[in-house]
């Protein structure tokens, strides 16, 4: 059974995540803009060989924002608050997008703690030019109100056309 957890932490006000199983820990991290839902399905079918938990970055879910700037960093930090609150002394991570990038932030600066990682949909390479352009892009939308648009269009295009066609109300539901 998973259990929802907050943690005050130094980052944030409070810091959600869920956590269920036994066995090897191993930590899942949302990318933008999602939050720890996303992992829910996958973490029933881990439950049984892994301790598996999901963590609400600051600002998504039932996290509150931070209380300074965002950073992968900060976020990796969060991370090692509610590694440290359950007692856990070595993880492997599984990070999507985003959660990639604070994936990494976390090896560097915990490398003892990391048994492994794993990152879908994001690299450990420099983004492009490209990329960095359209997030900028992305956050100039949002901070002008269109984080509805932008959440919608993300969601559209984070699957096949197929997927699509054949599952608009599994992607209005989001």
């Amino acid at each position: 059974m998973r259990s929802h957890n907050i943690i005050k932490s130094k980052h944030c006000t409070s810091l959600s995540y869920y956590k269920q199983g036994s066995g090897q820990p191993v930590v899942f991290i949302h990318g933008f803009p999602e939050d720890a839902s996303i992992w829910f399905n996958l973490l029933g079918k881990l439950q049984d060989t892994y301790t598996v938990i999901a963590i609400d970055l600051p600002g998504t879910g039932a996290s509150e924002g931070a209380i300074n700037e965002l950073s992968m960093e900060m976020m990796a930090g969060c991370i090692e608050e509610v590694l440290d609150y359950e007692k856990c002394s070595s993880v492997i991570l599984v990070g999507h997008s985003m959660g990639g990038y604070v994936a990494l932030a976390f090896v560097e600066l915990f490398e003892d703690r990391v048994a492994g990682i794993s990152m879908i949909h994001s690299t450990a390479s420099q983004d492009s030019d490209e990329k960095i352009n359209n997030r900028e892009k992305a956050i100039r939308i949002i901070e002008k109100g269109g984080k509805d648009m932008f959440v919608k269009q993300m969601m559209t295009n984070l699957f096949s056309v197929t997927f699509v066609a054949n599952n608009e109300q599994l992607i209005e539901k989001q």
